[in-house]
């Protein structure tokens, strides 16, 4: 009919009777009659209707096949087009099936709700947590405020206080204690000393008159007696001197060699300044943006960390480095001495003067009956007592200065501190 007329399939059966009934009713060929539709409906649940009916066949040619319906848009494809009408010779093919359509996506799961705070024990102050359920933290609790103080956060440092060395750390304190040293001092080596001998000579001259002894003014004159020392230190022969006074020429002073001794060893380093640092592990919120709060004391508050590091934001270096010991690779030389200074024997080693003492009697001893001294390069013009010639003279002390010499030994080596930390506190 579509050839005959130019009409498209699923004209209604009403447009057919009318057209039939124009037609001549002589008119020769083959008569094709429209079947109805084959095809279910779409269904609401998505899917797809059956194809529209074949047109029915003449007496010698089979049907046209029915049109598949449109796609289902849900997930079954359409259904097959129903066979033709009053076909004479053929039934119509089936028409095309459906495309099934795409299945939808699921939405979204919900999120859950907070769980509602549940009441732990009374307020801790150093966990971060609200324990007591009543909306505060740590520090911002009030029952923390007798127990906490807000303080600048120390990053990558390690919060405490700063003591004496000798400081004993409260026990909120007690963790991660240091101590901390700087300025590093290696003392020279030790163990070593140097001695000396000295001798001293002093020559007796004596006048014959009171006149020459006075006149002598140059200190030259007068009759050499003898002398007293080095080694014969009482001079002690008979009559020595008698007369109106006698002089005593310049001592002479001979310093022996120093001679080193000892063992040398490395003095004990020592350090400049010394310190503890008490560190704790109760640091909690509830503080200021930057802030966090720890254990309240009156101690100085600082923050340590190894090696040189900058200090953290509201800190101030505390001297540093600090250090927590030291490597000790030094050696001593030999001992030896120094640059000598020569004994006195106008002196002791206390500094009393040292002067010839003359003696009278008869016991040549140098220990009774002293009478006159005179020191180095000095006289006595007195005129002498009518005890007798003085049999002996001697110094009074057996004991002048020595002669000094520094020890020395030479350190070699390198004392080196260890464990370096940077410490900084609180503004």
């Amino acid at each position: 009919m579509s050839d005959l007329f130019g009409m498209g399939r699923g004209v209604s059966l009403c447009a057919l009777a009318v057209l039939v009934a124009a037609l001549p009713l002589n008119c020769g060929g083959d008569v094709r009659t429209y079947g109805s539709d084959g095809g279910a409906d779409s269904s609401d649940s998505g899917t797809g209707g059956g194809g529209k009916a074949g047109h029915a066949g003449s007496a010698n040619e089979a049907g046209e096949g029915g049109a598949g319906d449109t796609a289902g848009t849900g997930n079954e494809g359409g259904g097959a087009g129903a066979a033709g009408d009053d076909g004479q010779s053929a039934a119509g093919e089936g028409g095309s099936a459906g495309t099934g359509g795409v299945a939808g996506t699921g939405g979204v799961a919900g999120t859950g709700g907070m769980p509602a705070c549940v009441f732990v024990s009374a307020e801790d102050c150093f966990n971060g947590k609200d324990d007591d359920c009543n909306g505060a933290i740590d520090a911002a609790d009030s029952a923390c405020a007798s127990v906490t103080q807000c303080v600048p956060a120390g990053s990558a440092f390690s919060m405490g206080i700063l003591l004496g060395a000798s400081g004993t750390c409260p026990t909120a304190y007690s963790n991660g204690q240091l101590a901390l040293n700087r300025t590093l001092n290696g003392p020279a080596c030790t163990g070593c000393s140097c001695s000396a001998t000295v001798q001293c000579k002093a020559s007796v001259y004596g006048y014959s008159t009171l006149a020459q002894c006075t006149g002598d003014t140059t200190l030259t004159g007068g009759t050499y007696k003898g002398d007293v020392g080095p080694t014969d230190m009482c001079l002690d022969a008979s009559p020595l001197i008698s007369g109106p006074g006698f002089r005593v020429g310049p001592y002479t002073t001979t310093s022996g060699a120093c001679v080193p001794s000892g063992t040398p060893t490395v003095g004990a380093p020592t350090w400049g300044a010394s310190a503890k640092f008490c560190g704790t592990n109760l640091v909690g919120a509830g503080c200021s943006p930057g802030n966090v709060s720890i254990p309240k004391t009156t101690e100085k508050r600082c923050v340590v960390a190894s090696g040189s590091k900058t200090c953290p934001t509201g800190y101030l270096p505390e001297t540093n480095p600090w250090y927590l010991g030291f490597n000790d690779a030094r050696t001593c030389s030999a001992c030896t001495c120094g640059t000598q200074t020569p004994g006195d024997c106008k002196q002791t080693a206390s500094g009393s003067p040292i002067q010839v003492m003359l003696y009278y009697g008869t016991s040549q001893t140098c220990s009774a009956g002293i009478h006159r001294s005179a020191g180095s390069n000095a006289q006595d013009c007195t005129v002498l007592d009518a005890n007798g010639p003085h049999n002996s003279m001697g110094f009074s002390s057996a004991s002048p200065k020595p002669p000094t010499c520094p020890p020395v030994s030479t350190v070699s080596g390198a004392l080196t501190p260890t464990n370096e930390y940077t410490l900084c506190c609180a503004l």
